[in-house]
């Protein structure tokens, strides 16, 4: 097996500090990963985004994943309640794209001759769509588990760099056909069976699919497997 390591990092985010942990790989080619908003306060520990990043890192990909202010050792107020319902974050989006400008200006800055994908899971798609649809220098974004609630995701659905949607079978917050039915024509979408909202059934999976979806048209270098 490969050797896993990741440095811890502290990202200015205006006034904030975001903490964050950043792996280098040996593909030019590097991951944003966003957290959900979760009422366990997990931000960047979560197991998804730790499952991910963790098959990512062994097929060569660099990651950067942190936590939004004021959850972990992120400093600042939360800028949402995370019991609050998922279209309501669109009401207090500055303080996330500012933290989602600073984590990229962060991972450009470290790795500024790779593409960059953005990858989001949960709530934290609902910023992530928003910022995506204005930065259109991002290689491909990523979406596990959006949020298909109405309204919760904009209607910027055509301005998205090269959108790739993984969805849990069972999971009552994304339905498939409820996601599939608000995304623009051809993007496609994944659903890992059995799987729920955080994939306590099927991580393995689906982290398999990102994996695998990703390196579609890039070459191994040497010694990679």
């Amino acid at each position: 097996m490969k050797a896993y390591f990741e440095r811890q990092t502290v990202i200015a985010a205006g006034e904030h500090h975001l903490d964050a942990l950043y792996r280098k790989g040996n593909l030019p080619r590097a991951v944003l990963l966003v957290p959900g908003v979760s009422q366990r306060g997990q931000g960047r520990d979560s197991a998804v985004l730790s499952e991910l990043t963790f098959h990512l890192a062994q097929a060569g990909f660099s990651t950067l994943r942190f936590s939004w202010r004021g959850t972990g050792a992120s400093t600042g107020a939360p800028a949402l309640d995370p019991l609050a319902p998922p279209a309501s974050i669109r009401d207090v989006l500055p303080p996330f794209l500012e933290d989602l400008a600073a984590a990229l200006d962060e991972l450009r800055a470290t790795e500024p001759d790779s593409d960059v994908t953005l990858l989001a899971h949960s709530v934290g798609c609902v910023p992530g769509w928003t910022f995506a649809a204005d930065n259109p220098a991002l290689s491909r974004t990523i979406w596990v588990a959006p949020p298909s609630s109405d309204g919760a995701m904009g209607e910027r659905t055509g301005d998205v760099p090269r959108p790739m949607v993984f969805v849990g079978g069972e999971d009552p917050y994304a339905r498939p056909a409820d996601v599939e039915a608000w995304l623009p024509p051809g993007v496609p979408v994944s659903v890992v069976p059995g799987a729920g909202h955080d994939f306590a059934r099927g991580l393995s999976a689906l982290c398999l699919q990102v994996v695998q979806r990703l390196r579609i048209g890039t070459p191994d270098p040497a010694g990679l497997s």
